[in-house]
């Protein structure tokens, strides 16, 4: 099994443990690795998700499991960035913008050479379509 990038969504089912293929998934993936890896932008989207609900309990079990559970967390360098930016200017040209946070976390996967674990397959297969080598996984089937 390869090492592997987890999407926002992926990781905050992960956190909430609600989907059934998800958790089988992560389950598996932890008799290989002691670690989950994620992007410094996946990092930012959960702690504004945290910051805008007034939930005070979701807020605190999200905070403790994300304390708890060992992380890789990749940076987000000039190599990334370079690369964020060619990807967000050739779907703006193609019609086929998907905002910022995905096509960071793409050209994450893409410079660091591990597959990308999400559920929104449509918005990174728009990537793909444009020739960028992104491999993609979905933990939900």
């Amino acid at each position: 099994m390869n090492e592997v990038i987890l999407d926002t969504d992926i990781w905050s089912e992960i956190l909430k443990g609600n989907n059934q293929h998800v958790r089988s998934h992560a389950a598996r993936y932890r008799l290989y690795y002691d670690h989950l890896t994620l992007s410094t932008i996946t990092l930012m989207e959960i702690v504004s998700g945290l910051r805008r609900t007034d939930n005070k309990h979701t807020i605190q079990l999200i905070s403790e499991a994300m304390q708890n559970e060992k992380l890789r967390i990749l940076s987000f360098d000039k190599a990334c960035a370079f690369l964020a930016g060619e990807i967000y200017a050739s779907l703006e040209r193609a019609g086929q913008r998907i905002g910022y946070p995905d096509t960071m976390i793409a050209a994450t996967a893409i410079v660091y050479g591990l597959p990308l674990v999400t559920g929104n397959q449509r918005h990174y297969q728009r990537i793909v379509a444009q020739g960028y080598d992104l491999q993609l996984d979905n933990w939900r089937i």
